[in-house]
């Protein structure tokens, strides 16, 4: 099913009594096609705020300043609505049953629970939100099992081929299995989503990370194996340069390994050697850098900027 606008609506009643406590006024609801992420997502919150909106650093309590009144005025849960224009929006790129939309819609509501009193987050899932999530997934008996990632809820949705067709545009696989110890199946292997243009680095790179193991590097590029992989698993993550899955035994990595049996590959034994070993986790240091930094500790206030999924847009990790 796709989402409606009246469904979202009745939905979130139902929740917000059952779970909430009707103690989230009504947002914004939209059903529209969420392309961040690469279209990863099935919904998001956000807010707009109509007003300068500023936050104390010390403890993240949201403030505008008032010029009629000539004087700081605080967000509250009285005021939230009129300021912050909260919204929910689910995402129509995507067909899903309907219990994933009313556990992403639950999701999102976490969310607008961590902003409704007037505070805003440092990190979008915080210890707050995790707490409702752990509430929510108890409470319905484990119904909704309410994660930190809405993109984790896809074992019952489906991807429009155009999408599917777009996502997987020079997509590569790379599977690492590595070989010495005569061990087969070795919980080291790795797999590796990458774009096109950057697997001959990978490959470069993999030589000089991995120097005392022995290993076998599997390789496939073939564009039909990409739409396969991406339909049915929905490893789609490509906005980054390079996607590493350490649990290759994971239902939808083990999946997208096994469809590479069915295409064209290469491969490539590599041995081991003497040379120092060169730490995994440098290895795209200079390609995948961290998003957000701490704000420097003489600023005192952080300004609110319209976002989605809240103080992802502030400069917080």
């Amino acid at each position: 099913m796709k989402p409606t606008v009246e469904w979202i609506k009745e939905k979130y009643i139902l929740f917000n009594n059952q779970f909430f406590g009707n103690y989230l006024e009504m947002p914004i609801l939209k059903t529209e096609a969420i392309t961040a992420n690469k279209g990863q997502i099935l919904g998001q919150f956000s807010i707009n705020p109509n007003k300068s909106v500023k936050a104390k650093r010390n403890n993240m309590h949201m403030f505008y300043y008032d010029y009629y009144l000539d004087k700081d005025v605080y967000v509250n849960h009285d005021n939230f609505i009129q300021i912050m224009n909260p919204s929910i929006t689910l995402n129509t790129l995507w067909d899903a049953e309907e219990i994933y939309w009313e556990t992403t819609l639950l999701h999102e509501m976490c969310h607008y629970r961590t902003y409704i009193d007037g505070y805003c987050p440092k990190k979008p899932h915080c210890g707050e939100f995790v707490q409702w999530a752990d509430y929510i997934t108890i409470a319905s008996n484990n119904k909704y099992k309410i994660t930190t990632y809405c993109d984790c809820y896809t074992e019952g949705r489906t991807m429009d081929d155009s999408v599917i067709t777009k996502n997987a545009k020079n997509l590569c696989g790379i599977y690492v299995k590595f070989i010495d110890f005569g061990n087969e199946g070795n919980i080291d292997n790795r797999f590796y989503l990458v774009k096109n243009s950057f697997k001959d680095k990978l490959i470069e790179q993999l030589s000089l990370i991995f120097t005392r193991r022995n290993f076998e590097i599997i390789i496939c590029s073939d564009p039909n194996w990409a739409k396969e992989m991406v339909a049915t698993t929905n490893l789609t993550k490509t906005q980054r340069t390079v996607w590493t899955y350490y649990d290759t035994s994971a239902e939808r990595t083990k999946k997208a390994i096994e469809l590479m049996n069915n295409y064209p590959t290469e491969k490539k034994v590599v041995h081991a050697q003497t040379s120092n070993i060169v730490k995994e986790r440098t290895m795209f240091s200079d390609i995948i850098k961290e998003v957000f930094n701490e704000l420097a500790q003489e600023n005192d206030v952080v300004n609110i900027l319209p976002g989605k999924n809240l103080s992802i847009e502030t400069p917080f990790e």
